[in-house]
């Protein structure tokens, strides 16, 4: 009902200081199924599966192309998976920011594994969650998988240069399409 769906977007927008985007209503009071943006930023949000039941409701019922939930999740086991859960519908997202979450190797995993079903998405931004290598792998294969990922933040994850030049051009698809392959340039003795 619309009720059912004005309440539900109200209470993801008062659980957080969140700024909702409806083309129909520019103040965030309208219908989820309206709802085209989506920012529950901030460190005193503390997601639960409620949260994420909600918010799983929202991508695959709202035609929602930007998300940003950068700092909103706290590292607690379990909130990764059901994050991948809750992006696995989405067929309209273009850009997801999930900066400084702490999400780890693990996390990014499932999220990567849950945006394999997108193809709408052009920016991703996973910044500061200490992904490491094996995290930085998921998303290589994520790349591999996506013909429409376009811009992508992986800064401050403690990433090795040398592994991410690999995981990123090893066997790219792009690479046929005329993109150069990388070469590393070491300084010259004189």
């Amino acid at each position: 009902s619309a009720s059912a769906s004005a309440s539900a977007t109200t209470a993801a927008a008062s659980t957080s200081a969140a700024a909702v985007t409806s083309p129909k209503s520019p103040t965030g009071t309208g219908a989820s199924a309206n709802l085209t943006k989506l920012e529950l930023k901030g460190p005193k949000h503390k997601f639960v599966d409620a949260d994420f039941n909600l918010l799983s409701r929202m991508l695959k019922r709202a035609p929602l192309t930007s998300l940003n939930l950068s700092r909103a999740l706290k590292p607690i086991q379990g909130n990764s998976s059901m994050l991948g859960w809750a992006l696995r519908g989405n067929v309209h997202l273009t850009h997801l920011n999930l900066n400084n979450n702490g999400l780890l190797a693990t996390g990014i995993g499932h999220v990567a594994d849950a945006l394999q079903r997108n193809r709408t998405l052009l920016w991703l931004e996973v910044a500061g969650n200490r992904m490491g290598c094996t995290g930085a792998k998921a998303i290589g294969t994520l790349l591999l998988q996506s013909d429409t990922i376009t811009a992508l933040d992986i800064s401050d994850n403690d990433l090795n240069g040398a592994f991410m030049m690999e995981s990123f051009t090893a066997s790219s698809p792009r690479r046929a399409s005329g993109w150069p392959t990388p070469t590393a340039t070491r300084p010259t003795s004189t």
